[in-house]
């Protein structure tokens, strides 16, 4: 990179131009690399600061990179920031307190820069060090954790609470990805373990010691009280009624009262106080975005004193900060920014600065090119880099997209070299192309490299964080987090009602216990260890009723549901028997065609999204007849599966040749939103679709309908009232189905017919939580596999057509 010396010791603000949209954490690393000096980087937003930091991990994957996100919550709120927010700034905070022994780089975003911080004295001494094999003090810990922001309550689950059970003390620190749990013996510490929030269990992994941070930038002291209240006083006379003032009086934590943090410090500082020797990079909107924050801030200012003058709400007084007490002025801003090393990334010519010879990466999808012209322009494009000596890298936002594009570049005579970091990515030179997982929108040309993102080849998608892979024994039952009243079912007693977590002693040792209230009053103290035996009761309270311990009545429920279970599997084994002899033509599509069409899916797949569209592949090409549920919540991706189940079977043959696709729908409104949804996904596509349901003129249903057995290549959407005996399709056919109760009932009236029409016919629906879905068309198989697209899975009702 041509970055001169001077400009970074040049005091003043100066401009480096020729950096496109995209190229930013590129020009911070290489200068991170190459002056080897703090780095402050403000972005415009909180999404553009995670481009950077998903960014400096690829291109600088050795950085310790910091993060300072902005409070999520408007100006003058009477809501706190979340939880999470505060406790990541404070770690921030903590770390920029001490003196860094190595240089680092700080992320942060226009709306937490020009806000004021608590002192760096303030955040350096709010430390607890707690080590094993030394002595610890409950009291003295407990008083800590209270002054700092931490919350007590009965399980720690959230950043920012505690718990405290006998001898065990539950934590869950600011920022950190679970709890620590501390065992005590009287005073001593004997071990320290980290322990999963959701399944409250231990790691047997023992950890040596760990200091513990604040939860919050106000911490509730003698001192900070004292000085909350003679400036609060000060700035708004004597409290009259005011919440606020009464519980930091007392001690406790308030809603919101993070916006007063001035009261609460002698002199509060800013982030530039906490990076003095940092140079300065800001994002090319950032000036603007600076304009408009400050702009809003003073808006919000205005309508709390216009509120507090015309008392038009009954609600607690809001005695609202000026915005200089809050944030920094606009000269105040000016100042820093002429006092220091201040550089702005520009994509245009700089006036003053230094001008890099970066270009925008080509916009493939602009030109509309598919298939082969496509990779053609791609193939053309990589052969002139090489002429520039520069490599070319791919960014895939995901691992399933990177392995769809390599299968797709080897299709078209490309066979690129998967990489994992930048420095992997210099070995390649001009060879061949590169794939790497890297979340960028647009890409960019620099020094040696030629970078495209999949945006640049296919168009405009939704950038998301990839979520992170959660083991099955996370998904325990929801015990760590009864509420007290609530209804629970024992294993062996039945009904009973939550009464709350307590302490028991027996045999002179604490033990912890669920207490379940049954019918007659009657108490049942279960131990924690052994809260496997108790679920949610699931079902709508009212008109509940108690067991009683040691009645027959819930063994004898139990003893009637086995056996209706037991003949329920009875008559499902036969219909698999019968089944399994079937055999169905597998359907798979041309090689290259498929992952082309799924480079159209503007999302980034989810685990469980990718995992069952793999599951309905396999079923559809397994020659055997299909039969599956998908379950997911509202806009969590099960129309994708089914698009891509549809596209592999209208892409198919069989004995009689092109197989069609049919998509049955419960209601008028989402047959015609599903038309429009796929015609969407399969344009310029050679299928055919068409829709039949009432918004069809009759010319155009009698023509749709009198066509369903005779395409050659069909992809059809059908209201759920062409499953009658009008229209007959060719065999075998995929049959899609969304919710409702109109479905339903007409499926539970027609699905004999179907059935047998369609003898060998690939069924598979999929349904949303809340909405109980029904099975009736060409199910193939008895059981119902489960997914969650995108979320956790949930309960659907399904009725078997046989």
């Amino acid at each position: 990179m041509n970055l001169s010396t001077d400009i970074f010791k040049t005091q003043g603000q100066n401009c480096v131009g020729g950096v496109p949209r995209g190229a930013e954490s590129f020009v911070l690393a290489q200068a991170f690399i190459q002056f080897e000096r703090d780095l402050l980087y403000i972005a415009q937003s909180d999404r553009e600061m995670d481009a950077v930091r998903l960014g400096l991990a690829f291109f600088a994957p050795g950085a310790e990179v910091v993060l300072l996100p902005a409070w999520d919550c408007l100006p003058y709120d009477r809501a706190s920031p979340n939880v999470s927010v505060l406790a990541s700034r404070v770690v921030a905070l903590s770390k920029l307190s001490e003196p860094g022994d190595r240089p680092r780089i700080l992320l942060t975003t226009v709306n937490a820069a020009l806000q004021k911080l608590p002192p760096r004295a303030v955040m350096r001494n709010a430390r607890y060090t707690v080590q094993s094999g030394v002595p610890l003090s409950h009291d003295s810990l407990i008083h800590f954790l209270s002054e700092n922001g931490y919350r007590r309550a009965a399980t720690a689950m959230e950043a920012g609470e505690f718990a405290v059970r006998g001898s065990i003390i539950d934590i869950m620190p600011s920022g950190a990805p679970g709890g620590i749990r501390l065992d005590t013996f009287g005073d001593m510490l004997e071990s320290i373990r980290s322990f999963d929030p959701v399944s409250q269990r231990s790691a047997p992994e023992s950890i040596a010691g760990i200091a513990l941070t604040p939860a919050s930038e106000v911490i509730l002291n003698a001192a900070t009280i004292e000085h909350f209240r003679e400036g609060y006083r000060t700035a708004f006379g004597a409290a009259h009624g005011d919440p606020l003032y009464e519980a930091v009086s007392q001690g406790r934590a308030a809603a919101g009262m993070e916006h007063w943090l001035p009261l609460f410090y002698d002199r509060p500082e800013t982030l530039f106080d906490y990076l003095p020797h940092a140079a300065l990079l800001l994002d090319a909107q950032a000036e603007m975005a600076v304009a408009e924050r400050l702009e809003l801030t003073q808006e919000y200012y205005s309508a709390r004193k216009s509120n507090e003058k015309a008392r038009r709400y009954a609600e607690a007084p809001y005695h609202a900060l000026p915005p200089d007490a809050l944030y920094l002025t606009t000269e105040q801003w000016k100042e820093l920014l002429e006092s220091r090393n201040t550089m702005t990334l520009s994509p245009f010519v700089a006036d003053n600065g230094v001008t890099l010879d970066y270009h925008p990466c080509p916009d493939f999808a602009a030109r509309k090119l598919t298939g082969e012209v496509l990779f053609a322009d791609l193939k053309t494009y990589v052969t002139g880099q090489r002429a520039h000596a520069r490599g070319t890298i791919i960014a895939c936002y995901s691992q399933g997209s990177r392995e769809r594009i390599a299968a797709m570049l080897h299709e078209h005579g490309l066979h690129p070299l998967r990489i994992e970091s930048f420095a992997q990515a210099k070995e390649i030179g001009g060879k061949t192309v590169g794939l790497a997982v890297l979340t960028l929108e647009r890409g960019f040309e620099a020094d040696g490299l030629a970078l495209i993102s999949e945006q640049d080849l296919f168009g405009e998608r939704v950038i998301r964080a990839a979520p992170k892979r959660k083991k099955s024994e996370h998904f325990l039952a929801e015990a760590a987090n009864f509420v007290p009243s609530e209804l629970v079912v024992h294993r062996e007693h039945g009904i009973g009602r939550f009464e709350g977590l307590i302490t028991l002693d027996v045999n002179d040792a604490q033990h912890d216990c669920l207490k379940i209230l049954y019918e007659g009053d009657d108490k049942l103290f279960i131990p924690v260890e052994n809260i496997d035996l108790i679920s949610r009761y699931g079902s709508e309270e009212e008109g509940a009723k108690l067991d009683k311990l040691g009645s027959a009545s819930w063994q004898a429920r139990k003893a009637r549901l086995k056996e209706r279970i037991t003949m329920m599997a009875g008559e499902l084994l036969g219909i698999a028997a019968a089944r399994a002899v079937s055999e169905a033509v597998p359907l798979a599509a041309p090689a290259g065609h498929y992952e082309e069409f799924c480079a159209r899916f503007p999302f980034a797949e989810t685990e469980d999204q990718a995992r069952a569209i793999e599951d309905v592949l396999a079923d559809i090409a397994s020659g055997r007849p299909t039969d599956r549920l998908v379950c997911g919540d509202v806009g969590f991706g099960k129309t994708e599966v089914a698009m891509r189940a549809a596209f592999v079977a209208a892409s198919s043959h069989n004995e009689r040749g092109k197989i069609q696709a049919a998509i049955v729908c419960p209601t008028t409104l989402l047959c015609r939103q599903h038309y429009r949804t796929f015609s969407e996904r399969f344009r310029d596509l050679p299928f055919n679709l068409r829709q039949i349901s009432r918004l069809t003129s009759p010319k155009e249903h009698k023509k749709n309908a009198g066509r369903v057995g005779g395409w050659q290549r069909g992809h059809r959407h059908r209201h759920a009232c062409a499953a009658g005996q009008k229209h007959r399709f060719q065999e075998p056919w995929p049959a899609h189905h969304r919710r409702g109760a109109a479905f339903r009932r007409r499926a539970e009236g027609k699905t004999q017919k179907p059935q047998g029409r369609y003898p060998r016919a690939d069924a598979f629906g999929h349904a949303d939580p809340t909405h109980p879905a029904t099975g009736a068309l060409g199910l193939a198989r008895t059981q119902h596999h489960r997914h969650a697209a995108g979320g956790q899975a949930r309960r659907a009702h399904v009725r078997h057509a046989v």
